[in-house]
């Protein structure tokens, strides 16, 4: 078998350590709106979070649209008043946390910046910052909760950025 490169490495470290943290926050918004099929892969992607021990929060995008019970039934809805209030209002420390969210700005720059890990939904893009894993959808991420990370290593839709 061939020695594995440095880039999958780096992913599977990435991954572990995204594993291994007690707590996600998820920012769920955009995908409430998409469709039955979209919503039953949050529900399956909180319900696997459950399954692994994770603590999901999902992070409320608005007071005027509170996520569906189906979801707000599997995790704890927190207002979304930045990361660092995130942290303190939660006793949390950086280490703790990572977070799931589909806007570059919002989710993935906001993140890194409070110190989190952080894992992009997006379809595609460009390699935009260290510690960030990007994956094309839901429905991937919940392979990469269920496979434990294995799931990533045989496939190349996802990218460690």
């Amino acid at each position: 078998m061939p020695p594995r490169s440095y880039p999958s490495l780096v992913q599977d470290g990435l991954i572990a350590a995204l594993l291994h943290r007690p707590v996600w926050s998820l920012r769920l918004g955009s995908y409430l709106a998409d469709g039955e099929i979209v919503r039953g892969h949050a529900v399956a992607v909180l319900d696997a979070l459950s399954a692994r021990g994770i603590r999901p929060l999902l992070l409320g995008d608005s007071a005027d649209r509170p996520p569906p019970s189906l979801l707000s039934k599997r995790a704890e809805v927190v207002p979304d008043r930045g990361f660092p209030q995130l942290l303190v209002s939660l006793d949390l420390r950086a280490a703790d946390l990572a977070h799931v969210g589909p806007s570059f700005a919002q989710d993935v720059e906001a993140a890194m910046q409070a110190g989190l890990r952080v894992i992009w939904v997006h379809p595609s893009g460009p390699a935009s910052g260290r510690g960030v894993l990007r994956v094309e959808s839901l429905c991937e991420l919940l392979d990469l909760l269920v496979s434990g990370g294995s799931a990533a290593r045989s496939s190349s839709t996802y990218h460690e950025i």
